[in-house]
């Protein structure tokens, strides 16, 4: 069967037949990918494009058992090849495969290219990492025009998915029936766009053997973009022999909360049975927030290694920006949603300084300091409503000049530990009377498309059993044989295999 050669217009939405239709058919029927825009990807194929494309990418390690039913109640929904699980299918090789296919159906007149193009929708299940890379992916690739995502929470914090209103934590309600998917994909598919900031992180190392060990926050940068780094920040690289690059979208910690956040990270790598649950990585962040000296006074201040320069909106020159003694984390914050949803800036007025409301898309990123663990435990656990970080700028730039005065023990480097949209690493530093610097930088790279919720979606606690049942149904719809549910009503035809 050939594809139509006239692309329909989408029916307006108080069409009373086109709701009833939309309503009753099945759930993949709006959000179908045409198989020439998916060729090379998987070897499913679907049939048809509609009013708002989407395609899914899924982390189903995340949120314990969560992930690879989710998985399966969705390839069901919207039919396999349009769903890919990221640990078997790299968001930047599907990505770009679509816009390969894109260009050239468009090449040889496909009348659909274009409005499948200009309409296709992604929705991101995982945590924030997952969303941040799926962006990431996003922006390097220049994909024009840019696909807006919408976020299916399932990772511990959220902070990107709470911002945007598409829930704090995974809830089975949104996938245990027909109704509850359909409601669920239609949020996707109403969605308005809006813009969020995103900002590059640059690290300007001596050599080579300050390369931090494996991460996947920063990756090194090739000669093009040392370039365009030059040209961003109207510095030139060559003093450094590396340049190690990353972006984010939410936050950039360096100092004890991101020592915290590494030691839960190697736990959850290398014994991954102690971290199945949201729950049980909310303790593991706790305990380690303890034994990082983070309460007992024994992590250094910021400001014994690193200098502070901030770039003002409007302005090219940098200016120095003391750092109080007795700060002992700094975070650079995007969103205003950090840790689980705690706006750390605050929202209340400050008494000695007027600072302008932040926003994800003003192109500011502010500037937080804690000052030890008490004081960010009493922001956690108030949800910056009694109390709130210390604010130390709203600016269009940061750098930081790093070096540990302490020599070490064996006359090596010093470590210093940092995290980017909850991705952390142990970084090398000169130590002692090294006059070598390792220098880090965040300007601003550009804006991302975020699909906005309209309102939260329903995901309250429920007692125990009501949850499990919930559980139970939500498997069963995964398990169910596709010609049972067909026979029942709960999903259209299957996607066929090629």
């Amino acid at each position: 069967m050939q594809p139509s050669s006239k692309c329909a217009d989408i029916p307006p939405v108080k069409d009373e037949h086109y709701v009833a239709w939309r309503a009753a058919t099945d759930l993949r029927a709006p959000y179908r990918v045409a198989p020439e825009f998916l060729q090379h990807t998987k070897q499913d194929a679907v049939y048809d494009a509609d009013e708002a494309p989407l395609i899914v990418f899924i982390n189903a390690r995340s949120g314990g058992r969560v992930g690879p039913e989710l998985a399966g109640v969705l390839a069901r929904a919207l039919g396999r090849s349009q769903v890919f699980d990221v640990s078997e299918h790299r968001p930047d090789v599907v990505l770009r495969q679509i816009w390969a296919n894109f260009e050239q159906q468009q090449q040889r007149g496909n009348p659909r290219a274009s409005a499948v193009r200009r309409r296709l929708r992604i929705l991101a299940c995982g945590g924030d990492g997952t969303v941040a890379w799926i962006l990431k992916v996003i922006a390097q690739l220049d994909l024009q025009p840019q696909a807006a995502v919408a976020i299916m929470p399932l990772g511990t914090g959220n902070d990107l998915s709470r911002s945007f209103k598409w829930g704090a934590e995974f809830d089975w309600r949104w996938i245990k029936g027909h109704a509850s998917v359909y409601s669920t994909l239609k949020r996707v598919a109403d969605a308005p766009t809006t813009d969020l900031d995103f900002w590059q992180l640059r690290l300007l190392l001596p050599d080579g053997s300050y390369k931090p060990a494996h991460t996947y926050a920063i990756e090194e940068a090739g000669p093009q973009q040392q370039q365009r780094i030059a040209g961003l920040t109207g510095k030139s690289s060559s003093s450094a022999s590396v340049v190690m690059q990353g972006m984010f979208w939410n936050y950039f910690s360096i100092g004890a909360d991101a020592q915290a956040a590494y030691n839960f990270h190697h736990l959850r790598d290398q014994h991954p049975m102690l971290a199945p649950n949201r729950v049980a990585n909310q303790f593991w962040y706790s305990a380690f927030s303890c034994t990082s000296g983070w309460f007992c006074g024994t992590v250094p201040s910021v400001s014994t290694f690193t200098g502070l320069q901030v770039l003002q909106p409007g302005s090219s020159e940098w200016q120095q920006l003391a750092i109080p003694s007795s700060i002992k984390a700094l975070v650079l914050v995007n969103l205003q949603s950090y840790g689980g949803g705690r706006n750390i800036w605050g929202e209340s007025e400050s008494k000695t300084r007027s600072w302008r409301p932040p926003s994800v898309s003003d192109g500011l990123i502010e500037v937080v300091g804690f000052s030890h663990g008490y004081h960010a435990m009493a922001v956690m656990a108030s949800g910056a409503k009694l109390a709130r970080g210390r604010r130390l700028a709203q600016v269009a730039g940061v750098r930081l000049a790093l070096h540990s005065p302490a020599a070490q023990p064996d006359g090596g480097r010093a470590k210093l530990f940092m995290q980017l949209d909850g991705e952390p690493w142990e970084q090398p530093v000169p130590a002692g009377a090294s006059q070598q610097r390792v220098v880090l930088e965040v300007v601003h790279a550009g804006v991302s498309k975020l699909l906005a919720n309209s309102s939260e979606p329903s995901s309250h606690p429920e007692k125990k059993m009501t949850k499990m049942l919930n559980k139970q149904q939500a498997a069963a719809y995964v398990a169910a044989p596709a010609g049972g549910m067909e026979s029942n009503g709960w999903i259209g035809q299957r996607g066929c295999s090629v």
